[in-house]
């Protein structure tokens, strides 16, 4: 009889779980900080952003101030065109890491057609911490030499192709480097 009541709770308690797991509906990601990451960065590779946020959210619960986590969050949100939550989870990461190379040349990129005087401001910041950044110092030519500053706007731009020759085959025909 001691047999039969213990295998009536093994049952009991086997189904109680079984009802709970599909009841509860999809769980949150789970894993360490570190592989949450790495999962998110290929769910968004992959093109699954709606996984890759819940990777970096995910992180987030567990260590809040992740830069990394942090800048990926805005990264899905600019994919998503939603640039207004992009920018703020870039500041985000700036107020963490005020030199963060990455998250200062994507508030630029936000900011290029809405404010250009602010990008520029951002580019300069950028190419301070990353003088190698070609794409930083090419758009800020761009932006330098449609303001009116055309001097200023070839060099930087014939200094980025300097740094990335690809980069020629991008110069918008408006734009005279002779």
């Amino acid at each position: 009889m001691p047999w039969a009541r213990l295998s009536a709770v093994v049952v009991v308690a086997t189904l109680a779980g079984a009802v709970s797991a599909c009841s509860s509906g999809p769980s949150a990601p789970q894993g360490s900080a570190t592989q949450l990451l790495e999962d998110g960065l290929s769910a968004q590779h992959d093109g699954n952003l709606d996984l890759a946020l819940a990777d970096y959210q995910a992180v987030l619960s567990k260590e809040p101030s992740d830069v990394d986590a942090i800048f990926d969050v805005g990264t899905i949100y600019q994919a998503r065109s939603q640039n207004s939550q992009a920018a703020t989870w870039y500041e985000r990461a700036l107020k963490l890491q005020p030199n963060l190379s990455q998250a200062l040349y994507n508030l630029a990129i936000i900011d290029t057609s809405s404010n250009p005087t602010e990008a520029v401001s951002l580019y300069q910041e950028d190419i301070t911490v990353d003088a190698s950044n070609a794409s930083a110092w090419f758009n800020l030519g761009v932006i330098l030499y449609r303001q009116g500053q055309q001097t200023d706007g070839r060099a930087d731009i014939k200094h980025a192709i300097s740094l990335n020759p690809a980069l020629s085959s991008y110069v918008p025909s408006d734009i005279n480097l002779s």
